[in-house]
């Protein structure tokens, strides 16, 4: 009965240390910039950490991204699409690479950023700002000598970026923001597959209930 019992409590607490185990080797530390309007960009970002590199420019954006009342409360949020639509030149929009995995296009499954702030007037505000979404990396295919044509090809990646930062808003006219440049920092997590994870735990629940069981024995 005890060992039954010693067996049970190895189980539990190596199967919860494997899930401890592998959500810190998939969470890496990041910091970054992003930028939005200004007539120039639909949503550009760069994000850097521990072998993580993400990268999107693309080309146009809208003029006019918010409008603010001096003496209130402005708030801002946006998402930033992938650049798809340029992906007749998609090698030179997008990029990224995971540890060993390099993806030559990003695909922006969602990443959205939101914050508010006092605006007293002028033509410039800081502003706190918060970020989320998910970022897959591909590869491409079919691509012609000048890298252009190219059609969409296995994944190799995805990670699932959050955090915060401080966004420079650009006022031009009474109250319009024309564009908001973000310094951020935050996380990037890949997530295995759920299949992944219950090998991982039944693997470390047999060592360690082998270790527990060895050391009853000898009691």
């Amino acid at each position: 009965m005890k060992l039954a019992k010693y067996g049970l409590s190895a189980m539990v607490l190596c199967f919860f240390s494997g899930l401890a185990f592998a959500d810190s080797i998939s969470t890496i530390p990041i910091t970054g910039t992003a930028w939005y309007g200004f007539a120039t960009s639909f949503g550009d970002f760069s994000f850097q950490g521990p072998g993580l590199n993400l990268f999107q420019s693309s080309p146009d954006g809208p003029n006019i991204i918010a409008s603010c009342l001096p003496g209130t409360t402005c708030s801002l949020g946006f998402g930033i699409p992938n650049a798809l639509e340029y992906c007749g030149y998609c090698t030179s929009y997008s990029s990224g690479s995971l540890g060993s995995n390099v993806a030559e296009f990003l695909e922006v499954e969602s990443l959205g950023f939101s914050g508010s702030a006092f605006y007293p007037g002028g033509d410039s505000l800081l502003m706190p700002m918060s970020f989320s979404g998910a970022i897959s990396g591909l590869q491409l295919l079919n691509c012609d000598s000048n890298g252009l044509g190219c059609t969409l090809g296995p994944k190799e990646f995805t990670v699932y970026v959050s955090g915060h930062g401080t966004g420079q808003l650009t006022f031009v006219g009474p109250g319009e923001v024309s564009g908001v440049m973000i310094n951020l920092s935050g996380t990037a997590s890949t997530v295995p597959e759920p299949i992944s994870l219950v090998l991982t735990g039944t693997g470390l629940v047999a060592v360690c209930v082998r270790k527990k069981l060895s050391r009853t024995r000898q009691i």
